[in-house]
């Protein structure tokens, strides 16, 4: 009989996918969330162990995978809003 992911497990798979983006990225989950899913507050939501749709998952991963950027191009964070090393 196959195995399927439980909710627990793909809540997981989700947090961790936006915590690499954000990391990879530098950018605030609220930002990450108006970008994928057009509302700032929902992966703060689903975070915080809101609900999700399995059509929001897909949508959200899909993003991830599209947008990810690569091991050598991801940026560095800026604290002050200026370029560093100018």
């Amino acid at each position: 009989m196959p195995s399927y992911p439980t909710e627990v497990e793909v809540r997981r798979a989700l947090i961790q996918r936006v915590n690499d983006y954000a990391r990879a990225t530098g950018l605030a989950i609220t930002t990450i969330s108006r970008m994928a899913v057009n509302d700032s507050r929902y992966l703060g939501k689903v975070r915080a162990g809101g609900n999700f749709s399995m059509r929001n998952y897909t949508r959200l991963m899909e993003f991830f995978d599209t947008n990810m950027p690569a091991n050598e191009e991801r940026p560095r964070r800026r604290t002050n809003g200026k370029r560093r090393g100018r």
